[in-house]
């Protein structure tokens, strides 16, 4: 039997898995990212329930670990972001910037994509100064960060620029959604500010590198002055590249042959690093059962 031509879309902690159980399978599959290898796992500050690390490791040497066994076993990575697939009767059609991969099998992990702020809430002279993700403001020093959000993410973040600038965390209710001890360590951390109840109305540029916020709070609006602002409101699977059409007729995308749906994008809530890994290599074994049953 030929061996069939296998593509993982998306980097991640899934993708990774995947594709070095593959490899170690001798199918060789190819596997594309558009951006750095490790997904939303580089955002990490610590990962403490991924086990073989007592005491926890970082997001970062995590993903250092993986890349190198990436490298170890010889993965074909394309640093290409899949712009389109098409599903064939006799396999799937990949379109990238430069050319297009014709693949019998796919595995789909690309993940999620943050939940962004509303609509024409934002000027455009702000775009830069707003960020959904902590990893492309680790160097910021002596600067004040707002973060809009109540969950693990937020308060991660918030505890990874602490150290060096000043935080303020709002949530526009009560409830909070992030793990007890990611809420412990903000409480106790003197450079954080946990403000509850409090609503983003509006933003605006003051000048070159600040952004105002007004914000609607228990004893009514109120204004700030920062840096940066990060919003960690959530994610939403990344459907990116998947036509409409596709969607429409397998909504849940489980129902086309030889297009396996796996890491966060089929977890839903559940995006554990170690969720992930053990959905890639699972992924990878079946197709394998697959192969050898025909």
């Amino acid at each position: 039997m030929t061996d069939p031509s296998v593509v993982i879309v998306g980097g991640g902690p899934a993708g990774i898995a995947a594709a070095i159980q593959l490899q170690r399978y001798g199918l060789h599959p190819v596997l594309y990212e558009a951006n750095e290898l490790g997904g939303l796992l580089r955002n990490a500050n610590l990962v403490e329930n991924y086990p073989g690390f007592p005491g926890g490791i970082t997001g970062r040497e995590l993903v250092g670990l993986f890349r190198r066994q990436v490298e170890q076993f010889a993965v074909d990575v394309r640093n290409e972001r899949v712009l389109n697939f098409d599903v064939q009767r006799q396999g799937f059609t990949l379109a990238v910037a430069t050319t297009t991969h014709q693949a019998d099998i796919v595995l789909l992990a690309t993940g999620t994509n943050p939940i962004r702020l509303p609509d024409g809430m934002v000027p455009e002279d702000c775009i830069n100064l707003i960020h959904c993700e902590v990893v492309a403001l680790r160097e910021l020093r002596d600067r004040r960060v707002a973060i809009i959000g109540a969950g693990d993410a937020a308060f991660d973040y918030a505890l990874q620029l602490a150290n060096k600038n000043d935080v303020v965390i709002y949530n526009r209710s009560a409830r909070i959604r992030a793990m007890s001890p990611l809420i412990s360590r903000v409480q106790m951390h003197p450079h954080i500010n946990y403000e509850l109840d409090h609503e983003l109305i509006s933003l605006q540029r003051v000048n070159e590198d600040e952004l105002e916020l007004t914000l609607t709070g228990p004893d009514g609006e109120v204004v700030g002055v920062f840096d940066r602002l990060i919003c960690a409101l959530g994610r939403s699977p990344n459907l990116d590249c998947i036509p409409e059409s596709v969607v429409e007729d397998n909504p849940d995308l489980r129902g086309i042959e030889n297009l396996y749906i796996l890491g966060d994008l089929a977890n839903n809530l559940y995006r554990q690093t170690s969720i992930a890994v053990g959905d890639g290599v699972r992924t990878a074994m079946r197709i394998w059962d697959r192969l050898e049953l025909k």
